[in-house]
């Protein structure tokens, strides 16, 4: 009511939910206790603060806004204390660092924290994961950007520790050139192969008829001191081409650092080229995911999978004629595209439809692959080609508002098509500043928590058929809805996922530091 006329609100114009149980208003903002969360309103913006993250129960009972602006929730769990703090993005970033070092450093390698009591930071345990390798590379990402930035010796020595976790990934295999997924000391408990059983596997092959049976699954190094997980993915792949490539570039600075990363990522393509383009495991045989041929990329098995597997492969072959000069990996890049059309495969990046086909992780591996296929691209043509094809991707991505892919497709396409963008995102500037938004409103604490947002008024559900259940974007704006009312912090997760119902889990940190410091590095932010 503005002295003269009443306006309502809806989910239309923005109204996160109603069933409203109580109201309090200060300075011309107004607090609102709903049976679902507490709704702010700014006078301009609608924000839910609902879920583990902000409220002991969902249910608000009163709500009290003291003169410092502070607010006070009463709940039938206790009472919630949701107040603002100014920080900088260095300073956010800074403490981020400082949880990584405390929780999430296991022997060389950057990887999620589980907790024994939900939400108590002080039962954190670290496992291991099918992607120990894919997740530590992605923070040595962030640290290389960061030491090109910031010359911190910091993080020259984070970048140096994650090289050498990798490097171990690789050396730990009886196969020259193929790194394990993770690695883990051989008197771990829980064994894994005890978990992973023949029988296990069995099910799982019948379960999955595309799962790999191969026992055991955690081969024991040839020095008998650790365990390391097989059938290695493509995932892990991308990650570590892109760590090299920029580890090469801006931390390795003396003769004996370049080396090391030329050997390494010479052994990782050659057999990768010399296997016909895939990853041989150990029983001889590919791997499920690491198969870039042609008789898979161009047949009718890899058909949803031709154009990311294409981008990928090709970005790796820039990558290691980038860093070792060996003229073999153009000729390999050339037979792929003139003999097999994979630069026509790469314009589409990844499938976008059928429903069921699309994953978010996708978006991830195409965007770490665009840096080598881009950066190091010599042939004027190919690049424009290539051009197109992260042009492509960011319109399927821009929506999500997630600083990486918006920072990335600005770092890497210099000959960016804005009359084709602005046709369809005509505020183009605000994919730029959405990113930004995006990392001041990331949450301190990374946890996984128990978050609900399908009930919400201003959120439309996919439509689309063939969707699962559980997935929208804002009404009003027709994206994601912001980071900190959602559960998801990690950049291959769907930034449109509504719902999540663990909260035993805090991620790594990667999701803020890789596009900042990327952002650093670029001249986007300060």
């Amino acid at each position: 009511f503005d002295r003269s006329q009443w306006k309502i609100f809806t989910g239309e114009e923005g109204l996160p939910y109603d069933h409203f149980t109580c109201a309090e208003a200060r300075d011309g903002k107004v607090w609102f206790g709903t049976e679902w969360g507490a709704v702010y309103f700014n006078g301009d913006e609608w924000s839910y603060r609902a879920g583990d993250r902000w409220l002991p129960d969902d249910h608000v009972n009163d709500l009290l806004i003291a003169p410092d602006g502070t607010v006070w929730i009463a709940t039938p769990g206790g009472v919630s204390k949701i107040q603002t703090e100014d920080k900088t993005l260095a300073e956010k970033a800074k403490e981020y660092e400082e949880i990584i070092d405390q929780r999430h450093w296991r022997m060389d390698y950057v990887v999620r924290c589980k907790f024994h009591e939900k939400g108590n930071l002080d039962t954190h345990w670290i496992n291991h994961t099918d992607n120990d390798g894919l997740y530590s590379a992605m923070y040595g990402a962030s640290q290389a950007f960061r030491y090109a930035a910031t010359k911190d010796p910091k993080a020259k020595e984070s970048a140096k520790r994650i090289f050498k976790g990798l490097q171990f990934l690789e050396q730990v295999t009886p196969m020259s050139g193929f790194p394990a997924r993770s690695v883990i000391p051989a008197d771990w408990e829980p064994n894994p192969n005890t978990q992973l059983t023949p029988e296990v596997n069995r099910k799982m092959k019948e379960e999955d008829p595309l799962w790999k049976e191969i026992f055991p699954r955690w081969p024991t190094s040839e020095d008998g001191k650790f365990l390391w997980k097989c059938d290695t993915s493509s995932d892990e792949i991308c990650g570590h081409y892109f760590f090299y490539a920029l580890y090469y570039d801006f931390v390795a600075e003396t003769d004996e650092e370049k080396a090391e990363v030329r050997d390494l990522v010479r052994r990782m393509t050659d057999h990768i080229v010399d296997h016909g383009y895939r990853l041989i495991d150990y029983d001889g045989k590919p791997t499920r995911w690491a198969n870039w041929s042609p008789e898979y990329v161009n047949g009718p098995d890899g058909w949803a999978d031709r154009g990311i597997q294409s981008v990928e492969i090709l970005s790796f072959l820039n990558v290691a004629h980038h860093i070792t000069g060996a003229t073999k990996y153009l000729e390999a890049k050339a037979d792929l595209c003139n003999d097999h059309d994979y630069h026509i495969n790469a314009i589409s990046g990844r499938a976008v439809f059928p429903p069921n086909m699309v994953v978010p992780w996708d978006n991830n591996l195409a965007y770490l692959s665009y840096w080598g296929l881009l950066k190091y691209e010599t042939d004027p043509e190919l690049l424009e080609l290539w051009q197109r094809s992260i042009e492509r991707n960011w319109l399927f991505v821009s929506k999500q508002n997630d600083p990486f892919f918006n920072f990335m497709t600005f770092a890497l396409d210099d000959n960016l098509n804005t009359h084709m963008l602005e046709d369809i995102e005509p505020d183009y500037d605000h994919s730029f500043a959405a990113g930004i938004e995006t990392l001041k409103k990331t949450p301190r604490l990374l946890l996984g928590w128990e978050m609900k947002n399908s009930q919400r008024l201003d959120v439309m559900q996919d439509p689309t058929p063939g969707s699962e259940p559980g997935y929208g974007w804002d009404r009003v704006t027709g994206e994601a809805i912001p980071i900190d009312e959602r559960c998801h912090i990690r950049i291959n997760s769907d930034h449109f996922s509504l719902d999540y119902t663990r909260g035993d889990v805090e991620y790594e940190g990667t999701f803020f530091l890789l596009p900042y410091y990327l952002g650093l590095h670029e001249g986007f932010l300060e």
